[in-house]
């Protein structure tokens, strides 16, 4: 097996791995919000679970269209995590970005194996 198929399947393995850990702690803060609800959420609270469930979007659309995943998922992670400022921040986001990342590297890997073959 070459690295560029291991970067490859790691990119998909990973996004569904994230998908069900971010998605769990969405289904979480969805039922807190607003299933149950003791009032209306705050606007901050409603767009930040926009930005959550964006990421979830991007998580999913990595498995059929790679770049458009790798680069919504850039946005969406960075959209949604970055507001938390500091060190949790910080790495939740490199987290979230390891699809996005893997991706790259396959991207770099093929376009160096050409440069070299041309």
């Amino acid at each position: 097996m070459n690295l560029e198929r291991i970067l490859r399947w790691s990119t998909i393995m990973t996004a569904i791995i994230l998908f069900f850990f971010w998605g769990s702690f969405f289904v979480d803060h969805f039922i807190e919000w607003y299933v149950q609800p003791s009032g209306y959420p705050p606007m901050y609270v409603t767009m930040s679970m926009l930005a959550h469930g964006f990421l979830l979007v991007s998580y999913i659309i990595i498995l059929w269209k790679p770049k458009i995943g790798a680069i919504l998922i850039a946005f969406a992670s960075i959209l949604y995590f970055l507001p938390l400022l500091g060190f949790s921040g910080i790495v939740f986001t490199l987290v979230a970005l390891t699809p996005s990342l893997l991706y790259l590297a396959k991207t770099l890997l093929v376009k160096h194996k050409l440069d070299q073959n041309s």
